[in-house]
């Protein structure tokens, strides 16, 4: 484990060196594969911060603590580390939780209506038949079906609609119109 230590308006003296290097080799016990430990020490008016950032497992752990005096904060720094490393080490040691059983439903088949062009940000397509009926008989059928929208050709002028459930319970309605005007 390497232990790199920066001062910030703070003399790192050999016995704070001494204190750091002793608190922190119990950070060992709880993580074997500890990289690097960097210990940043600020100083600002009556506070003292001590910052840790631990490189354990390829993972960045760190933590910050801010008292009146920089031993205490040092104290506290390592004893967050410590818990933070406690709690990594016992979820590694966790065996994996059983995977949820979900039913699945096996998926409609319908004839395909027009060949989609593959695009990568389609992750669910469905397909639906289209028949030929009027408004009223889509509204009740919309009524009995699960999904929430419907394609069907209207009788009386032969043009592609979407009849859909809305948020609040209405239903909507989407005429298709060519670009050109013709049918």
């Amino acid at each position: 484990m390497d232990i790199v230590m920066t001062g910030r308006h703070v003399e790192i003296t050999p016995a704070l060196k001494r204190y750091i290097r002793q608190r922190a080799q119990k950070i060992e016990k709880y993580a074997p594969k500890v990289g690097q430990v960097f210990f940043t020490l600020k100083t600002e008016k009556y506070r003292s911060r001590a910052e840790v950032v631990a490189h354990v497992d390829g993972r960045i752990l760190q933590v910050e603590e801010e008292t009146d005096e920089m031993l205490a904060s040092i104290d506290k720094a390592l004893t967050r580390l410590e818990s933070r490393l406690k709690r990594y080490k016992d979820r590694r040691a966790r065996p994996p939780k059983e995977e949820a059983k979900t039913i699945r439903r096996p998926a409609r088949r319908a004839p395909a209506i027009a060949t989609l062009v593959p695009v990568s940000k389609i992750q669910i397509r469905t397909r639906q038949t289209i028949a030929r009926m009027t408004l009223v008989e889509a509204e009740e059928r919309i009524e009995t079906q699960t999904e929430g929208f419907l394609f069907f050709v209207e009788q009386a002028n032969r043009r592609l609609h979407l009849l859909y459930r809305r948020q609040d319970g209405a239903l909507g309605l989407i005429e298709a119109e060519p670009e050109d005007g013709e049918v």
